[in-house]
């Protein structure tokens, strides 16, 4: 208990002194009809303003794919249990997305070449498949069906299991299953995107930068905490744009039965790498699959160069272009008030390092995808000792520095909340701004 109250008297007391203030408003007289807000605002109107913008950011963005197939919930105990459990899989992505907004910048973008792809190859066989169609599918929502559990004998054990485009492509050419029979229109009202959380962070993103843009030209200081919660809209922005066409919400399947007799079952069951609960039958294509290099169309070169690994470029691409990003949205904060000289050029630098960091990672993570290719037998011309050389450079380098700038913004955007000049607690008109917080 004294450890932790040092701790903290430690992170957020300067000087060994504490003060807290509370301001008195003037009551206004009977009979006044319309009274304003104060001039002022808060310690913990600031935080909450900030706290809420970043969980509606990162909350409103997931979009995952279809969960397990499971027998319907009968008591209401069980519905609520259930409720929990969705619940939970969405906050532990809402906290990935916090911690690491770059990865699903290049998911977002692999996903949508792949689906740029899928359109191309899958439409010369099923007449009509959009890119509503592709998406479904790499979110695991046609789904096989084996009228008899023996015809999994190879792998599956299990009648049902979920095919990626690539994998239904597959299927419709070997004449395993015939195509889908359902329209984009249909698909594309099996949306359930949250359209109330979406506006509500809509609003608090544009009070956010009313809110900056209005003390600017008032020339009162904001805070560390406001200036890294914009990176957060500006990120989430970015993954929205690269998924606009992904669905969201969706909780069912559509369901292909295999035909009898067919050829071909063997390659597609060696070919499906998902896991299965026994209970269930097989498992949804997980949340952080990639599926752009799968049948990913790119210049031969350019494939080689990549060693046939697409996947972990589109990542790099999303480090890259987000980070820098982030980063540069930190720098905003070069001429704010510090509490100490040299947490003001730990902050630069930290920035700098986000920003930099990223675009020079290209060449040594190009050379190190290059030196870990997709197929074992071209690894195996690749000493060990230049991959593992390649890879202590990029995490000494690269990662160590870059995860250790992130964590000193995100622990200095709080503690500097407690240092703050009296003008930041001016409020401007902004702050009738509908909003919530």
């Amino acid at each position: 208990m004294f450890c932790h109250f040092s701790l903290v008297y430690f992170l957020f007391i300067e000087d060994g002194q504490a003060s807290t203030f509370k301001p008195n408003c003037t009551l206004p007289p009977s009979g006044t009809n319309y009274v304003s807000g104060p001039n002022t605002r808060g310690t913990l109107t600031i935080l909450w303003n900030c706290l809420s913008i970043i969980f509606l950011c990162t909350w409103s963005i997931q979009r995952l794919n279809v969960p397990a197939i499971r027998p319907r919930a009968k008591p209401t105990v069980q519905k609520i249990w259930r409720a929990i459990l969705d619940l939970r899989t969405t906050t532990k992505w809402m906290a990935f997305t916090v911690l690491f907004p770059e990865y699903l910048v290049g998911r977002a973008f692999g996903e949508r070449l792949g689906v740029k792809t899928s359109v191309k190859e899958v439409s010369q066989f099923v007449a009509e498949w959009e890119t509503v169609h592709a998406y479904l599918a790499n979110m695991g929502y046609f789904t096989s069906l084996a009228k008899s559990a023996q015809i999994n004998s190879l792998r599956l054990k299990y009648r049902y299991w979920a095919l990626t485009a690539h994998q239904l492509r597959f299927a419709i050419t070997r004449k395993i299953i015939d195509p889908p029979k359902v329209s984009a229109s249909h698909l594309e009202n099996l949306n359930k995107g949250e359209a109330f959380v979406k506006a509500l962070a809509l609003i608090q993103v544009s009070y956010l930068i009313i809110q900056l843009v209005a003390r600017k030209v008032a020339h009162l200081p904001s805070t560390q905490l406001e200036i890294a919660t914009l990176a957060f809209p500006a990120s989430s922005i970015l993954t929205y744009l690269l998924s606009w066409n992904r669905p969201q919400g969706i909780e069912g399947v559509y369901v292909l039965a295999v035909k009898q007799n067919s050829h071909g079952r063997k390659d597609i069951i060696t070919d499906l790498k998902t896991p299965f609960y026994e209970e269930l039958g097989p498992a949804p294509i997980p949340n952080d699959a990639t599926h752009c290099g799968a049948a990913l169309e790119l210049p031969e070169f350019v494939f080689e160069a990549l060693s046939r690994n697409s996947e972990i470029a589109t990542l790099a691409f999303g480090a890259v272009v987000d980070g820098t990003l982030f980063g540069g949205l930190h720098c905003l904060a070069w001429d704010i008030s510090f509490p100490t000289f040299w947490e003001a050029l730990t902050w630069r630098i930290s920035s700098i390092i986000i920003c930099v960091l990223p675009p020079l990672s290209i060449v040594p993570v190009g050379f190190w995808i290059r030196s870990n290719p997709w197929w074992e037998e071209s690894a195996r011309m690749v000493s060990p000792t230049t991959r593992f050389i390649l890879s202590l450079v990029l995490v000494v380098v690269f990662i160590v520095p870059y995860v250790l700038a992130r964590l000193f913004l995100m622990f200095e955007i709080f503690r500097s909340l407690f240092f703050l000049p009296p003008d930041a607690f001016i409020d401007t008109w902004s702050g009738s701004f509908p909003h919530w917080g």
